[in-house]
């Protein structure tokens, strides 16, 4: 749970605390969210001091595109890669729903999926060291072993 003490501008009342769900995600799939999240400034930002530059990401790693080819392969990759799953195993909108294939993981600790891409195909990222099959329960498969860094 992501709490966030907000307050208004020159004292105006805010009214009592309520619960708001946000989704919160980091800058790319690459990046981590720092442990301590504070809130942006609110109105404009009076000051004479240049702010200071944005850190690098801290976990940068590779984007791995998935292919139908891999089927029934081994992959290796190494903590922090981003892997795609391929066009061709999406849904179409069209399809009915029991033919529709929709890629898991086997261990969402070692492989676990992020936000899908805005073309609608899912990402997965390599979070620790292990093993992982990401599969359509029905015609794709692929073992991933993840390496550390």
């Amino acid at each position: 749970m992501l709490q966030v003490l907000a307050t208004s501008v020159a004292g105006e009342a805010c009214g009592p605390a309520r619960p708001v769900s946000v989704i919160v995600d980091a800058d790319t799939v690459f990046d981590n969210l720092p442990k301590h999240l504070v809130p942006a400034p609110l109105g404009p930002a009076i000051s004479s001091a240049p702010l200071p530059p944005a850190p690098a990401p801290s976990n940068t790693g590779q984007l791995v595109q998935l292919t139908p080819q891999q089927n029934g392969t081994t992959l290796t990759v190494k903590v922090g890669d981003v892997l795609v799953a391929p066009p061709s195993l999406m849904p179409l909108p069209m399809q009915l729903p029991q033919t529709r294939h929709v890629i898991r993981s086997s261990n969402a600790a070692v492989i676990g999926q992020l936000s899908p891409t805005s073309m609608g195909l899912p990402e997965f990222r390599a979070w620790q060291p292990g093993i992982a099959n990401l599969s359509d329960s029905s015609v794709w498969s692929l073992t991933v072993v993840v390496a550390g860094r």
